[in-house]
């Protein structure tokens, strides 16, 4: 989604012609491209990191003593690469993880690409055309900042916390994932901020909101001190 984001943000500051295929049911084949990733993404994983006998075996003791809870209670999925039995290599998983590893970096790449045309484009744009308002100019640099800044909201607490958890599994490191699950619960909660402080609009309708709600709360609190003497 960030992709497709970034890549109309660059469209936008280009004026391209393909801003038409946003029009009406053509924006399907934009969603079609993160929708092909989730499929991928869901498909390749859900056979090597589904229950297995392994996986059981695997993860029972941690669940009764960390958990006391037992194999009938939970639901479970992840990554196992490495055999309890025979110690070897379970290769399968290997290849989807380095798989959903690509499909991950692949996405992150195509960010960067669009991301870094676009400020080049705007910051040359800004520079050149002498007409435009400095207004505007300031407009467009901060809906580009905030939306970098959105993007690295899921980068800092989504994609670099579960890549050390993939990471440390394949090294056989016992690694705690709550770490991971929190941050991954703060990305819904976070993610707006970039948008609400970078763009002055924005930052100055919030402050404004919070000034006349303090007025307004000490106002009553005066009244309510003058009413009780």
């Amino acid at each position: 989604m960030f992709v497709i984001i970034f890549a109309y943000r660059l469209l936008v500051a280009t004026e391209n012609s393909l801003l038409k295929k946003f029009q009406g049911a053509k924006i399907l084949l934009w969603f079609g491209y993160p929708m092909f990733y989730l499929l991928v993404f869901g498909a390749v994983a859900w056979f090597p990191y589904s229950p297995s006998p392994e996986m059981d075996e695997f993860i029972s003791f941690s669940l009764i003593e960390r958990l006391n809870m037992t194999l009938d209670e939970v639901v479970y999925t992840g990554p196992l690469y490495y055999s309890p039995a025979n110690d070897s290599i379970r290769y399968d998983t290997l290849i989807v993880s380095l798989l959903q590893l690509f499909l991950v970096v692949s996405s992150l790449i195509l960010v960067l690409f669009f991301g870094i045309k676009c400020y080049f484009y705007i910051m040359k744009f800004a520079y050149i055309q002498d007409s435009i308002s400095i207004k505007m100019k300031n407009l467009q640099k901060q809906l580009f900042f905030a939306l970098v800044f959105q993007a690295l909201v899921p980068l800092v607490l989504m994609h670099i916390p579960v890549t050390i958890l993939y990471s440390f599994s394949l090294l056989n490191i016992v690694f705690s994932s709550f770490s991971v699950a929190t941050t991954i619960a703060l990305f819904p909660a976070l993610d707006p901020f970039p948008t609400i402080f970078i763009v002055k609009t924005y930052r100055l309708a919030i402050f404004d909101f919070f000034q006349h709600f303090f007025k307004c709360l000490r106002k009553k609190l005066c009244e309510f001190s003058a009413g009780n003497d």
